[in-house]
């Protein structure tokens, strides 16, 4: 699901809405991740959270790979159409930057532990098993 977000556009500088406390996003971490052009990080695989990612900065393209139809699916976000996409838990994905650098948040719903996530090398694996 992907959702617009709000930029308030100040004389000097702007304000990028990214989150309002709701009842619908409940969250533990918030985190940010560089990302050099050239290089995908993923396969990634939560087991107990959703992940609420925005691109802060650049540009990434982020695939999604749907093991029961066997598809992927590739959604792009950047800084010009500041968008929140949410990974629903369960769901294989990774991503690229395609911009020299990006800068990618991720908001999730408990307390990061390496215990909750699979990953997959990228490099070695088309799709994930």
């Amino acid at each position: 699901m992907k959702k617009k977000l709000k930029v308030i556009s100040l004389k000097g500088s702007n304000i990028l809405k990214y989150l309002i406390s709701d009842n619908k996003i409940k969250f533990k971490e918030i985190y940010f991740s560089e990302v050099k052009k050239g290089y995908e990080k993923g396969w990634n695989f939560h087991l107990k959270t959703n992940c609420h990612l925005a691109v802060v900065y650049g540009k990434i393209k982020i695939t999604i790979f749907n093991k029961k139809y066997k598809k992927n699916k590739k959604i792009v976000l950047d800084r010009k159409n500041f968008s929140l996409l949410k990974i629903p838990k369960k769901t294989w994905f990774k991503y690229e930057s395609l911009h020299s650098l990006s800068l990618l948040v991720n908001t999730i719903e408990i307390k990061h532990s390496d215990k909750e996530i699979i990953k997959k090398d990228c490099y070695k694996y088309k799709l994930p098993e």
